[in-house]
């Protein structure tokens, strides 16, 4: 079984970063739709926020094309009645 920090995931730039680079840090995780493209996103968080930390590429959360980081946190925590599904809003 792997772990959070055995995960990789893509970067707007196409490069795959490792998981187990965020051991002892903190991991955000956002919600909901967003409207901009990876470049976008970027901009706006460094621009408006001061963003530094990598950010991950949008991806899908259900379904067959579903981000394997996204797999493994639904694997850990099902939902009511045991759905591993994830509500939009």
């Amino acid at each position: 079984m792997s772990t959070f920090y055995t995960l990789k995931a893509e970067l707007p730039s196409g490069k795959v970063y490792d998981f187990a680079d965020l051991k002892g840090k903190t991991v955000l995780i956002f919600g909901g739709q967003e409207p901009k493209d990876d470049a976008g996103i970027a901009e706006f968080c460094t621009l408006n926020h001061g963003v530094t930390f990598p950010l991950m590429r949008k991806s899908d959360v259900n379904g067959d094309s579903t981000n394997e980081v996204y797999k493994w946190l639904k694997s850990q925590k099902s939902g009511i009645l045991g759905l591993t599904r994830i509500k939009a809003r």
